[in-house]
């Protein structure tokens, strides 16, 4: 029982961290998705993209 007990909370925090990782890469990612469906060598887009993102953490 222990065991199984175990490996029920491991899959449940695996899940549960998986979960946690994925909403921290969508929410910190989002300029890097951007640069690689435009990945124009510009210092203006970066800015632009950078600052609206504060905006929106805001």
């Amino acid at each position: 029982m222990s065991k199984y007990n175990h490996s029920v909370i491991e899959k449940n925090g695996r899940k549960f961290g998986k979960k946690k990782s994925f909403q921290a890469k969508t929410d910190v990612t989002k300029p890097n998705i951007m640069f690689e469906m435009f990945p124009y060598p510009s210092g203006k887009l970066t800015w632009a993209t950078s600052e609206i993102i504060q905006w929106e953490m805001l």
